[in-house]
């Protein structure tokens, strides 16, 4: 809500600012499969342990907090 009131705020042309929102999302989830393939394969059995032990932490934090 508060990007949709912004952009009306600025007199941006909502078509072109979907685009470069979109454009840049795009640009960043594809670096980031990128990286994390090539990551992946070298670290990918203390990956697989650190998210193991991320998620426990999470679940354990929420039940007790």
């Amino acid at each position: 809500m508060a990007a949709g009131f912004t952009l009306t705020m600025l007199y941006i042309d909502v078509s072109i600012a979907c685009l470069l929102i979109g454009l840049a999302t795009f640009i960043l989830s594809y670096q980031g499969v990128f990286i994390g393939n090539k990551i992946g394969t070298w670290r990918e059995s203390k990956a697989e342990v650190t998210g193991g032990v991320v998620l426990i932490l999470i679940g354990l934090k929420i039940l007790l907090l």
